[in-house]
C-alpha cells in the first residue's frame, strides 16, 4: 500500500543550506544549495565543502545533507532528512577566519479524507547531536497551532493526526570567529529525523 492511499499528500518544500569561509587570504568563499520549483518533493543529496589556509593554519567548512519524501514509494515513511555540519581547524591554530554553516529543512504534508472520527497515527524519531545550542527539530500543526520542539539527543514520539497541514523543520546556524572560537564547543552537528505511518485508528 502506498503512502498516498493512506491519505497523506505533499504540501510544502523549503530546503536550503549555505557554508561560508573568509580568512583574509583572497576573496571569501561561499557555497550553497536551494530547492527550486522543478525539484520540489524529490530526493536531495548535497555535499558542500570549502577550505582555505596552508599547513597548520588550514581551516575547512562542510555541509553534507540528504532528504526525501516517501509519497511515490511503497515505504511507510512520509519524509526523512539528515544533515551534518562541521568546521575543522587544527588544534592551536592562530588563523584569523570566519566560518559559517547553516541549514534550513522544512518539509510539509497534508492529511486528507480520513474516515469519520479516525486519526492517522505517525511516529517521529531522530537524533540531534551537537555540543552547542541553537540546533532544533520542530513539528508544527496548522490545525490548532500546536508545536513540538526537540532540542538534543535521541527522540521518538507518536502523534495522532487529524485532517490538516503539518510541517517538520530542522535548522541550525553556526557562525564561528577565529582564533577565539573553539570548534569542539559547537560542532560537529548531526541532525536527523524520520516520520513514519503506523496506521489509521
Amino acid at each position: 500500500m502506498t503512502i498516498a492511499t493512506l491519505n497523506v499528500m505533499p504540501m510544502a518544500d523549503n530546503r536550503n543550506g549555505r557554508i561560508f569561509l573568509g580568512t583574509g587570504q583572497g576573496d571569501p568563499l561561499q557555497s550553497s544549495y536551494n530547492i527550486d520549483s522543478s525539484e520540489q518533493f524529490r530526493p536531495l543529496e548535497r555535499h558542500l565543502n570549502l577550505q582555505q589556509g596552508s599547513d597548520e593554519d588550514t581551516i575547512s567548512v562542510s555541509l553534507k545533507t540528504s532528504s526525501s519524501y516517501g509519497f511515490e514509494s511503497q515505504s511507510q515513511t512520509i519524509l526523512q532528512f539528515k544533515s551534518e555540519g562541521n568546521v575543522d581547524v587544527p588544534y592551536g591554530s592562530s588563523i584569523q577566519a570566519q566560518a559559517i554553516v547553516e541549514e534550513w529543512i522544512s518539509m510539509g504534508f497534508q492529511v486528507i479524507d480520513l474516515p469519520p472520527r479516525k486519526t492517522l497515527t505517525v511516529r517521529l524519531s531522530g537524533i540531534i547531536d551537537s555540543p552547542g545550542s541553537g540546533v532544533e527539530i520542530r513539528f508544527n500543526s496548522s490545525q490548532n497551532g500546536q508545536s513540538r520542539s526537540f532540542g538534543g539527543g535521541d527522540f521518538e514520539e507518536v502523534f495522532e493526526l487529524t485532517e490538516g497541514e503539518y510541517t517538520i523543520t530542522g535548522a541550525y546556524n553556526l557562525n564561528m570567529i577565529f582564533p577565539g572560537a573553539d570548534p569542539l564547543s559547537s560542532c560537529p552537528i548531526l541532525l536527523e529525523a524520520k516520520l513514519e505511518i503506523l496506521g489509521i485508528r
